[in-house]
């Protein structure tokens, strides 16, 4: 999760499946031999161009998750990270990872949007513990 420093959170349209043009945030899965923050740096590298070292993403929360992938539907535990900007601009989407993006005031991101329920509630979490 990224807040820049008006407190809004960078959603991305999701570019596939699952989930394809529901409302996610940067990600994926964690590369052999990362620590989760190194995979959440390398993922928003990937997805948006932003790069942020890893030392910019602090743990937020840790949330089960269920992943429809290859025919079968995978359970997972997904790590939340917290990491700020002072702006979004430049910011350069994977066509194949991501529609669009935007910056949203915490209080308006339409949590029924998410591809996952797991985005939501740490959402739901983040803006708990922000407003």
């Amino acid at each position: 999760m990224i807040l820049d420093a008006n407190q809004r959170l960078l959603v991305l349209r999701r570019g596939h499946e699952p989930g394809l043009g529901l409302l996610g945030m940067p990600g994926g899965v964690i590369e052999a031999d990362e620590t989760g923050e190194e995979g959440a740096a390398r993922e928003t590298r990937e997805e948006i161009g932003l790069h942020l070292p890893p030392e910019a993403f602090r743990y937020f929360v840790s949330l089960n998750n269920h992943y429809p992938f290859q025919g079968f539907v995978w359970p997972t535990i997904d790590l939340f990270f917290l990491a700020r900007v002072e702006s979004f601009m430049g910011l350069q989407a994977d066509p194949a990872e991501v529609m669009e993006w935007s910056p949203m005031p915490l209080d308006e991101v339409p949590l029924d949007q998410f591809a996952f329920r797991s985005n939501a509630e740490a959402v739901r979490r983040l803006r708990q513990s922000l407003l």
